[in-house]
């Protein structure tokens, strides 16, 4: 698609057809052709993870949902992840033990517990969205 050839695609997955639309319309907006709302980069969830990272971008989805700027954001799990991910995202959350950073474009802006990363990382996308309307 993105060399236009084709424009058609199909993701199959196991589970509700919610969720096959959810992933066809990331994968439009990681690959550049969508360009309307977030681009939630979060980590496959290995051995290295220190939150509840599910919950966490869940919350994010539902709470960015009204955001139709283009950002890239990352949410990631351990710092090892984060650290080259937050280099490329607008905002970005690393989780550590009970901790972690929210970064905007690269550099730290806060280190906060745990409980404070989510509130201050929607801030930060929605001061960036407001900022490019």
């Amino acid at each position: 698609m993105l060399e236009g050839i084709g424009d058609t695609m199909r993701v199959s997955i196991t589970g509700e057809l919610e969720e096959e639309i959810k992933v066809g319309r990331a994968i439009l907006k990681d690959s550049g052709v969508a360009k309307e709302g977030l681009n939630i980069i979060s980590c496959p969830t290995c051995g290295r993870i220190e939150a509840d990272l599910v919950s966490a971008v869940a919350e994010i989805e539902k709470r960015t949902a009204h955001i139709k700027t283009p950002l890239d954001v990352s949410v990631m799990g351990c710092v090892v992840n984060a650290i080259g991910e937050a280099k490329h995202a607008d905002v970005a959350i690393a989780y550590g033990k009970g901790k972690g950073l929210v970064m905007v474009k690269g550099e730290v802006v806060a280190n906060l517990d745990e409980k404070e990363l989510v509130n201050r990382f929607v801030q930060e996308v929605e001061n960036i969205a407001e900022k490019a309307m």
